[in-house]
């Protein structure tokens, strides 16, 4: 089971959602793959990229509908620093 303490650790979510937040970069699908993807044991990049998890495509939708916030996401994880 995952920590719900500071032990646990989103490296690839936290580096990107800064980015995207700082204007470095752009909310497209290879984002959106990078972020939420990246930090998953399962995803390899370059393999069957084609197929998307249940958890992605929901969170790249409350993305898009603006149900889910980055700001308030890194807020909550304890990883924004303004």
């Amino acid at each position: 089971m995952a920590e719900s303490s500071g032990g646990l650790s989103h490296p690839h979510f936290l580096q990107v959602a800064r980015e995207v937040l700082e204007g470095k970069r752009e909310l497209d699908d290879l984002t959106y793959r990078e972020m939420l993807c990246s930090d998953c044991p399962f995803y390899h990049p370059g393999e069957e990229e084609d197929l998307e998890c249940g958890c992605y495509l929901l969170l790249r939708e409350l993305l898009r509908r603006g149900g889910l916030d980055l700001r308030r996401a890194l807020e909550v994880l304890g990883h924004l620093h303004e």
